[in-house]
């Protein structure tokens, strides 16, 4: 009898106890279930926010232009964003050019003129090229393009809304100008590079072998150094060496230059 009251007591006293854990688990679970609710409507809200805040940015991005334009400085600054991951930012608008920058995603960019099929932008002072469809058009960018790049003609582009016969004559004006402005450029650089080049070989070897070098020839007693200077690096050099030193035949195409350690003996063809 005792054995059976005391079983009894047992059960009532752990049944007590169960039942006070279970009303603290359901206290904790109803706590953060509301922690939950609350959360949630706050990541709501911020989402909310950053939806509008991403809209306001955007239509900032399309409304910032800037264009100034006088008589001696023409300017134009549109404000996009790069719409391809792993565009590149090269040195000129052609596309052996120097990579200056390899962009991640959507940068903001300021598009500040047109070339080539490309636009030239600003991106962290670094100023280059990248490819037009790689570019969000913005504002003018549109007008810009059609002028190809031609500021001085952007106002005109945007008074008629289209680009007229007059217009396209300008444009091709301008073109003709441009490709002169280039060439001259392009032959001042290979003019002052030349000259460069000629005091460097004067001061190495002396006027007359300077010149000659210049002229593209080769003569007995001339140094590889030399040889390299006057014909450039060589086709193919055969090496053979004995007690006397090494010999080298240096081939040029179907000229064959043989150098006694390093001083030019002979050659053929």
């Amino acid at each position: 009898m005792r054995c059976l009251f005391a079983l009894v007591l047992l059960i009532v006293s752990h049944s007590s106890l169960f039942g006070q854990s279970i009303e603290e688990v359901n206290k904790k679970l109803s706590e953060l279930s509301k922690e939950k609710v609350q959360l949630e409507s706050q990541l709501k809200q911020v989402e909310s926010e950053f939806d509008r805040l991403t809209k306001i940015r955007n239509k900032l991005m399309e409304l910032t232009t800037t264009i100034e334009m006088n008589s001696d400085k023409e300017n134009f600054s549109v404000y996009s964003t790069i719409r391809f991951p792993s565009t590149l930012l090269m040195s000129k608008p052609v596309t052996d050019s120097d990579i200056l920058f390899t962009f991640k995603g959507e940068e903001r960019v300021e598009v500040i003129g047109y070339e080539n099929e490309c636009w030239k932008i600003k991106y962290q002072n670094i100023v280059g090229f990248v490819p037009g469809f790689t570019v969000k058009a913005r504002g003018k960018m549109g007008a810009l393009r059609d002028v190809n790049g031609y500021v001085g003609l952007l106002s005109e582009r945007i008074k008629d809304g289209h680009v007229t016969q007059y217009l396209k004559a300008k444009i091709i004006e301008r073109n003709k100008e441009k490709e002169t402005r280039d060439k001259l450029k392009e032959e001042n650089k290979k003019r002052k590079m030349a000259e460069k080049r000629k005091k460097y070989l004067v001061h190495k070897y002396g006027t007359n072998i300077a010149q000659s070098i210049l002229d593209g020839q080769f003569w007995i007693g001339m140094t590889t150094s030399m040889a390299k200077e006057s014909l450039g690096e060589p086709d193919h050099i055969n090496t053979t060496g004995s007690e006397n030193g090494i010999s080298e035949q240096w081939v040029y195409g179907d000229k064959y230059l043989y150098f006694e350690n390093g001083i030019l003996r002979t050659w053929q063809y």
